[in-house]
Order: structure tokens, then C-alpha cells, then sequence
């Protein structure tokens, strides 16, 4: 798959990412060979792989325990309105 200008320009853009022109080349190109990569993997004879959904042989279960109480959570919090943390908006 060809990746263009113009496809890196919309994917910096939703990434809010600005770009020169030689790094916009230069990420075109990256993007390509991740993808001509991926084709590749996708020949790789993986049938007589065992499946493998478990990815980490030591990992605890997963138990439930107390929560921290809501005023001592925002007691740490840089700015709140009493019941929630306060941010900037980040979408318009």
C-alpha cells in the first residue's frame, strides 16, 4: 500500500503533530515500510503456532480491595470543583 503526502499530513494533523516537509518525506517513507513489513508478516506460516492468550506466566490475580474515599483522592489534586479533578479542554 502507498502511503502519500497527504495521508501523513492527515495523520499529523488528528495527532496534532506539525511537520517540515523533509520530515513529512522522511515519515511517508517510515510508514511505508511498516506497512510493506506487516504484508510480510502476514505470509509467515504461523499454523502450527500454539495459541498463546496468556502473555505473562506470573500474573497475580486479580483481587478487588478498597477504594480511596473521594476527598482524600482530591485533596492531592492541583485544581477540583469539589467533586471531580479539573483539566483543560483538550476537544473543542
Amino acid at each position: 500500500m502507498a502511503i502519500t503526502t497527504k495521508d501523513v499530513k492527515m495523520v499529523a494533523e488528528l495527532s496534532r503533530l506539525d511537520f517540515s516537509d523533509s520530515e513529512l518525506e522522511k515519515m511517508r517513507t517510515d510508514m511505508e515500510a511498516i506497512l510493506k513489513y506487516m504484508e510480510d508478516l502476514k505470509k509467515v506460516d504461523t499454523s502450527k503456532v500454539e495459541d498463546n492468550y496468556k502473555t505473562h506466566a506470573n500474573l497475580r490475580e486479580d483481587n478487588p480491595s478498597g477504594s480511596i474515599k473521594r476527598d482524600e483522592l482530591l485533596k492531592n489534586a492541583p485544581k477540583t470543583d469539589g467533586t471531580s479533578f479539573v483539566v483543560p479542554q483538550v476537544v473543542e
